[in-house]
């Protein structure tokens, strides 16, 4: 059709079949690798010198994406660190979802510093507060209040985690944790408060895990049988609280109600947002090709042939 406009967006769509094949269900990546990008582009001032869009274009991306790295960095002197709330006005920038979070998927773990803020105690969290008192007295071995400092947000490798009354979505998070229940070590829990020691500055988290499902009922489970990249069923109900390190917290997931005739009690399925980096077996290698798209890092061997596209040759 000579009268037809080709739009960015057709030329996305003519790999619509490979990118489901190597990527998995839509809904974990559309947004991210269309509608940002197609966005960007339109915002793009071209001047009419055509073939230069896609170098301007990779340029301002680059760009965009170290800053964000370099303001995130424990290391960055206190002077720059100011640059930060105008950087995330400027920007717009959603820590919860997978942009910044993209953005520093190869930057060095160790580089990157546990940012809180302090909690103003008041009305129903006052109230938390105070049931919850003694189990932080207990992990921490004091007995003063005045020796903890309640938080009520708290940033880690780009990602904000907040407790389950101020936000629900930044509340579910996926824990580094060994649960007599479940043989994972990572494990989906909610976010209770947070708290931080005043004597060792140790910052800790209050979670309530969700309820791994019986033998029975996993088997009906048919998305475990894709590792992480689907990931899995949980009981819709939550363990006794338990504390762990503010390091501990993993990654943010995203949380559905499901019903199931074979399986009697409520359930909900979480697709965690990780990386290969934090995942056991995920190292990085220099000759070694990397997708990363809404915070799952995609590993293609270089050792496959550019023609083989075969998904079940894909590990995560």
């Amino acid at each position: 059709y000579k009268e037809g406009k080709i739009q960015s967006v057709h030329h996305s769509c003519l790999h619509f079949k490979p990118l489901l094949l190597g990527f998995g269900p839509v809904h974990a990546w559309r947004a991210w690798a269309f509608e940002r990008y197609n966005y960007l582009l339109q915002q793009t001032k071209t001047n009419m010198r055509f073939g230069k869009l896609e170098l301007t274009f990779m340029n301002d991306a680059c760009r965009a994406a170290n800053l964000a790295s370099l303001l995130t960095d424990s290391n960055m002197s206190p002077e720059l660190k100011d640059l930060w709330p105008a950087f995330q006005k400027a920007f717009l920038s959603d820590r919860r979802g997978t942009h910044l979070s993209d953005s520093l998927a190869f930057a060095e773990q160790g580089g990157r510093n546990i940012v809180m803020n302090i909690a103003k105690s008041s009305g129903r969290q006052a109230a938390q507060h105070a049931l919850l008192l003694p189990l932080a007295l207990k992990q921490i071995e004091a007995e003063s209040p005045q020796d903890i400092i309640w938080c009520d947000k708290l940033q880690k490798d780009g990602l904000v985690y907040q407790p389950k009354d101020q936000s629900h979505h930044d509340s579910n998070a996926i824990v580094r944790l060994q649960s007599p229940l479940d043989s994972q070590d990572h494990v989906a829990a909610q976010i209770i408060a947070m708290f931080k020691e005043v004597t060792t500055r140790n910052i800790f988290v209050i979670v309530a895990r969700y309820h791994p499902l019986r033998q029975a009922d996993a088997a009906h489970d048919r998305y475990r049988q894709f590792g992480i990249v689907a990931g899995r069923l949980y009981y819709a109900q939550t363990l006794p609280p338990s504390i762990i390190h503010a390091t501990d917290l993993v990654t943010l997931f995203a949380m559905t109600p499901f019903k199931f005739a074979s399986i009697k009690d409520p359930v909900i399925h979480i697709l965690p947002l990780y990386k290969a980096s934090l995942i056991p077996g995920g190292e990085m290698h220099a000759d070694d090709r990397f997708y990363n798209h809404s915070g799952l890092t995609w590993h293609h061997s270089s050792m496959m042939s550019q023609d083989e596209f075969n998904p079940h040759s894909w590990r995560v």
